[in-house]
């Protein structure tokens, strides 16, 4: 009870409740500083693998010695309890960031889990497996003097596994994690690796940049099983206004096979910045990315330590159908016209300081070589995807169809052709780093045009089939054996099925959506009329080749 003195210390308060702990703020009595200590609940105690699990497992998070993993003060067993006293943080943790704010800005997302994915690195090479990564397990301490940033610590190491470890300390079939932020081999029993920690890792800046966890479902059993066979909806399709490149992203850290994912926690952040480029540069990082001045400085539940389990606390997942507030005005976003004002006025300031320097010339000064003011910027070399849909524009069925004039190279994965061909407003390209996520940028864009739902091998897209999903091949022929899954997989050769391809007239808009193996691309296509599009998909998908030479059929 709060009042107590337990394990050398007295329970002040009680910061957060979960089904596995309690989370106290404590004080030692002699020295009289503050700590947080986390008492299990009494069951686990009489567990003996449990409990010599968790007293090793605590051991060797103690020793970790990282800038952003909690301190550990001790741990131990009393009163048949078992307990762990850690460093205390002043602050929030993320689970109330984005409760607050509905979306964290892309900067600050980015500043935060760096720092987590650093924890996490320094865990994972020392063999050491958090299994429970989630927003309520970063603790976020807020600086004392506002030119310095905040602090991230990463917490909770008491149900993480120990992966060198051939002592069996956990027990088979044991289910460990937060099923919004767990990893598909957590789910199937199968070796857990550090890339589990960078599957949820991937699902927290998932929830930080669209609001929402990748899987939002009212069922629990709906999300278990979403995170084994459904890939995740695009970023894209929930947030428009974030950049094409940050979908590869996603496709790639939340592949259902670990293999598929990044080399190491800190990779997958540094591809998401440099995915969210310009985005994640843009006004929202004008001030520090560090700080929410709008956040009064509390100790919130869970802030110091995230209890373990519950459904709806502060250490388990937020209860189905719950949606995410809409986001707080910062005291730093100001109206549109004062920053446009803004603009002008230095802009026009900074026309006449380059008049006075130059002497009125714009070339040079005193002799003192000035840059041109009308430099044009180097042209992109194509890219790979630019490259052969050239080469296809002349070759076979396509020739004429993807004229260059119409067709802008966006990024090197991004093609946009506005509009290539007559009856045609648009097509798209895109080239994805594996097939696991092609597919789930194909699944995801499906839904985006069949209200949310994706039903394969449903029906023929044809010359007079306007609604179906089904797979292709070169040889002219739209199978309907093969599965999403399969070809996520690449069991399918080219021969049996090169693609798929899914068509819906709605809207006064006849959509193609389909897939290549070959160069793991996505295309998609819309026109008024189904019969023009079709006629432009038949000739162009059977002539886009990634070889040397154009396919030519």
């Amino acid at each position: 009870m709060v009042g107590d003195e337990f394990a050398g210390y007295r329970l002040r308060s009680v910061l957060g409740r979960g089904g596995m702990s309690v989370v106290y703020q404590a004080e030692h009595p002699r020295l009289g500083n503050v700590i947080a200590l986390k008492v299990l609940a009494p069951e686990l105690a009489t567990d003996d693998a449990f409990r010599s699990r968790f007293l090793e497992e605590s051991r060797i998070a103690a020793s970790l010695n990282h800038p952003n993993v909690i301190p550990i003060h001790d741990t131990g067993s009393q009163d048949g309890l078992l307990y762990i006293a850690m460093r205390y943080v002043p602050g929030t943790d993320m689970r109330q960031m984005i409760k607050k704010r509905g979306r964290i800005p892309a900067p600050t997302a980015l500043f935060l889990l760096a720092q987590a994915a650093r924890a996490l690195d320094a865990a994972h090479a020392r063999g050491l497996v958090h299994r429970d990564v989630k927003p309520g397990n970063l603790l976020v301490e807020r600086a004392s003097d506002n030119e310095d940033p905040d602090h991230v610590y990463l917490t909770d190491f008491g149900i993480s596994k120990y992966a060198m470890s051939r002592t069996g300390l956990t027990a088979t079939g044991q289910f460990l994690g937060t099923i919004d932020y767990v990893a598909p081999e957590q789910i199937r029993g199968t070796s857990v690796l550090g890339l589990a920690d960078q599957y949820a890792l991937g699902c927290v800046l998932y929830e930080c940049l669209t609001g929402q966890v990748p899987f939002e479902k009212d069922l629990d059993a709906a999300i278990i099983f979403a995170h084994v066979e459904e890939p995740p909806t695009m970023p894209t399709v929930l947030r428009p206004e974030l950049p094409p490149a940050i979908d590869e992203v996603f496709g790639r850290v939340l592949a259902k096979r670990p293999g598929d994912r990044y080399g190491s926690c800190r990779e997958f952040i540094d591809a998401a910045r440099t995915a969210l480029d310009g985005y994640a540069t843009g006004p929202q990082a004008l001030v520090s990315p560090e700080r929410d001045h709008t956040m009064t400085v509390h100790v919130p539940q869970a802030a110091a330590v995230a209890p373990s389990g519950g459904t709806g606390e502060p250490g388990g997942r937020r209860p189905p159908g719950r949606r995410a507030a809409p986001p707080r005005r910062h005291w730093f976003a100001r109206p549109r016209w004062i920053a446009a004002l803004t603009a002008l006025v230095l802009a026009v300031a900074g026309a006449g300081i380059w008049a006075l320097v130059s002497g009125g010339s714009g070339k040079h000064t005193g002799g003192m070589a000035m840059p041109s003011m009308s430099a044009k910027p180097k042209a992109k070399p194509p890219s790979a995807l630019m490259s052969a849909l050239t080469l296809a524009n002349e070759s076979g069925g396509a020739k004429g169809l993807l004229p260059p004039s119409a067709c802008k190279q966006d990024s090197t994965t991004m093609v946009t052709c506005t509009p290539p061909s007559p009856g045609i407003d648009s097509a798209v390209f895109r080239t994805y780093p594996s097939l696991t996520a092609l597919y789930a940028a194909y699944t995801a864009r499906v839904k985006a045009l069949n209200s949310g739902s994706f039903t394969q091998n449903f029906n023929d897209c044809g010359q007079n089939d306007t609604f179906g999903e089904v797979g292709w091949n070169h040889m002219f022929q739209h199978p309907k054996t093969f599965t999403v899954a399969q070809m996520s997989a690449g069991m399918v050769t080219d021969a049996q099925a090169a693609g798929r391809v899914f068509c819906t007239f709605s809207g006064g808009q006849e959509s193609f959506v389909w897939t290549q193996d070959d160069g793991h691309m996505l295309g998609y296509v819309a026109g008024p009329v189904h019969e023009d599009v079709w006629n432009w998909w038949l000739g162009v998908h059977h002539n886009i080749g990634f070889a040397s030479a154009p396919m030519n059929m």
